[in-house]
C-alpha cells in the first residue's frame, strides 16, 4: 500500500471516530442538567453494542451517598447498570423488578476503596452515559 493511502486511511478513520463521538455527545448532552448540590465525580460516555458489558473502575469514599444515573440515546433499549465490589459481587443495580428499570439509584458507601461500575444496553446499540454523583451524609 502506498504511504499516502495509508496516511489518508488513518485520517479518515480519525475523522469518522471523532464524528461518532461528537454525535454521541450531542444526543445525550441534555440528559444531566439538574445535578443539584451533588458533586459529579465520574462521567462516562460510550458508544456501545447490545449486551456487551462495560466495566469502569471507580474509587468511592466511606460515609458518602452516591447517586448513579444513566442516559441512553432516544429510541434505544434499556440500560442495565450497577455497582460491584472488587470480587465481582453485585452490590446494587437499577433493576426494580423483573420488567422495570430505573434510570438512577442511590447507594451509601460503607467502605472506602475501588469498586466497579458495570453497565450495558439490554437491547439496541448507541450512545450511553453514566454519571456518578457524590453527596454528603444526610443529617
Amino acid at each position: 500500500m502506498d504511504f499516502r493511502k495509508l496516511i489518508f486511511s488513518f485520517y479518515i478513520f480519525f475523522l469518522l471516530s471523532h464524528f461518532v463521538s461528537a454525535q454521541c455527545d450531542l444526543q445525550i448532552q441534555d440528559c444531566f442538567r439538574n445535578v443539584g448540590k451533588s458533586k459529579t465525580i465520574y462521567f462516562f460516555v460510550h458508544n456501545t453494542l447490545p449486551n456487551q458489558p462495560i466495566n469502569q473502575r471507580i474509587y468511592l469514599q466511606e460515609g458518602y451517598f452516591y447517586t448513579f444515573s444513566a442516559c441512553v440515546s432516544k429510541g434505544l433499549g434499556e440500560m442495565i447498570f450497577g455497582i460491584e465490589n472488587t470480587q465481582g459481587e453485585l452490590i446494587k443495580n437499577n433493576i426494580v423488578k423483573e420488567n422495570e428499570l430505573k434510570n438512577s439509584f442511590e447507594w451509601y458507601c460503607k467502605k472506602t476503596g475501588f469498586y466497579y461500575l458495570i453497565y450495558w444496553l439490554h437491547e439496541g446499540a448507541g450512545c450511553v452515559a453514566i454519571q456518578v454523583s457524590m453527596h454528603p451524609p444526610k443529617l
